[in-house]
C-alpha cells in the first residue's frame, strides 16, 4: 500500500516495464515551488561552466519587508516554452542556431529584450533536483495543480474501510502521474483467471493538463491491466481541469489545497465506482467477454484486431506470442494485448494499449466483435 507519507518522501526512479510501480519522483512540498511572475521581471542567463541556462526570479515573500529571490536552472522543456511564449517558434529556431554557434551573448540580449517587452504574467513551477531548483513548466497563472501529495490522502480517506489496495503508479516523461487502486478480492473468476476492479487517476505534475479518474481492472493471472471507457460501466471518467481563481501577481504559493467542490466530486466518483451496482455491471461485462468465442485461428484474429486498434507489427507479433492456447474468446484476446503492453518502451504506450485493446475489446458491441472476427 502506498501511503501519503511514502508518496511525499519518495524520490526514487524505478526502471520502466517492471510491472506495477511505486510512485517515483513525487516530491514533498519543500521540493516544489510555484511562482507567479511578470515575464518582464525575469532575468535569463547562461552558465558556461555547466552549459545550462537559468532564470533569476524576483519574489515577494509573506514578509512585506523581505525580498526573497530564486535562481533556477532551466530544463529543455521550460526553455522551449519560454521562447515560444515571448517569440513564437521563430525565437525557438533562432535560439537553437545561436546555441549551436555558441553565440550566447547575442542570444541572451535578444531574449531579454523580448522579456522586457512582455506584459504577460505566468506561473513557473520549480522542482528541487539535488542542490538546485530546476524550472520545469511555464503555465497560465490560472493553473492550479492537484498534487499527488494532496490527492493520495484524500483517496485513502475515501477508501477507509473499503477492501482495496494500491498498485502504485508512475511519473511519465511528460510529467503525467498515473496511480491505480483495485479490490483486494477478485470480483469475478473464470477458470484460473481472477479479475480485480478499481480505478486509476491521471494528473499532471507540470504543464496545463487535468485530473482524470477512470475505471480500471486487472487480472491476477497475468497482471494485465484494463482501462475502461464511459460505456462499459455507465460511469464516464471524472475530469477536473487544473485551473482556479486568479492568484496574486507577485508571491510564492506555499500550498494549494484541493477545493471543496473538487474534493466532493472525487469522493462521489470513488463511491460510485465501487458501488455494488457497478460491480454487478462489471461481472456481466466480464462474463460476456468469455462467452464471445471464435473458431478461427487466434493469430488471424489478433492480427485483425491489432490493426483495427493501430498497433505496430512488433506489438501484434508479441501479442500472438502472449496468447494463451485455448482462450478463444474476447477476454483471451484482450489479455494477449494487455500482456504485450507490459513490454513496450514507454508507460504512455502501455496505458494506451490497456485502454484501446484492454477496456475497449471488453466493451465492444457484439456486432463489432463479430465483424472483426469474421474479417480475420
Amino acid at each position: 500500500m502506498v501511503t501519503s507519507t511514502e508518496v511525499s518522501n519518495d524520490t526514487q526512479i524505478i526502471e520502466p516495464d517492471t510491472g506495477y510501480h511505486g510512485l517515483e519522483r513525487v516530491n514533498s512540498r519543500e521540493q516544489k515551488e510555484d511562482y507567479i511572475v511578470g515575464l518582464c521581471s525575469l532575468d535569463f542567463n547562461y552558465d558556461p561552466d555547466i552549459n545550462r541556462y537559468n532564470i533569476h526570479i524576483p519574489n515577494r515573500s509573506h514578509d512585506p519587508g523581505e525580498l526573497k529571490d530564486r535562481v533556477a536552472l532551466c530544463d529543455k522543456r521550460f526553455t522551449t516554452s519560454l521562447f515560444t511564449e515571448i517569440g513564437d517558434n521563430a525565437l525557438v529556431q533562432y535560439g537553437r542556431v545561436m546555441h549551436r554557434r555558441k553565440q550566447f551573448d547575442l542570444l541572451l540580449k535578444n531574449v531579454r529584450q523580448q522579456l522586457d517587452r512582455s506584459g504577460d504574467s505566468k506561473m513557473i513551477r520549480l522542482q528541487k533536483q539535488g542542490d538546485n531548483f530546476v524550472a520545469r513548466a511555464l503555465v497560465s497563472p490560472r493553473f492550479k495543480r492537484m498534487d499527488v501529495d494532496e490527492l493520495i490522502p484524500l483517496i485513502e480517506r475515501c477508501l477507509k474501510g473499503a477492501n482495496m489496495r494500491a498498485l502504485g503508479g508512475r511519473n511519465t516523461q511528460g510529467g503525467v502521474i498515473v496511480a491505480r487502486w483495485v479490490s483486494n478480492e477478485p470480483i469475478f473468476s473464470h477458470n484460473d483467471r481472477n479479475i480485480f476492479i478499481g480505478f486509476q487517476l491521471r494528473t499532471s505534475d507540470i504543464g496545463e493538463s487535468a485530473l482524470y479518474f477512470e475505471p480500471f481492472g486487472c487480472d491476477g493471472f497475468c497482471d494485465n491491466g484494463m482501462v475502461f471507457g464511459k460505456k462499459a460501466l455507465d460511469l464516464k471518467p471524472l475530469y477536473i481541469k487544473h485551473s482556479g481563481k486568479n492568484i496574486t501577481l507577485r508571491g510564492f504559493i506555499p500550498q494549494q489545497r484541493i477545493p471543496y467542490a473538487d474534493s466532493y466530486k472525487i469522493e462521489k466518483y470513488i463511491r460510485a465506482s465501487l458501488s455494488p451496482g457497478r460491480m454487478e455491471m462489471m461481472k456481466v461485462l466480464l462474463d460476456d467477454s468469455f462467452k464471445r468465442t471464435f473458431d478461427k485461428d487466434a493469430e488471424l484474429v489478433i492480427q485483425r484486431i491489432g490493426r483495427y486498434y493501430d498497433l505496430t507489427n512488433e506489438e501484434i507479433t508479441i501479442a500472438k506470442e502472449e496468447f494463451i492456447e485455448g482462450e478463444n474468446h474476447a477476454y483471451g484476446i484482450q489479455a494477449a494485448f494487455t500482456a504485450t503492453a507490459q513490454k513496450v518502451e514507454t508507460f504512455e504506450r502501455r496505458e494506451r494499449i490497456e485502454r484501446e485493446c484492454g477496456g475497449k475489446i471488453l466493451e465492444q458491441p457484439k456486432e463489432l466483435w463479430e465483424k472483426l472476427v469474421l474479417a480475420a
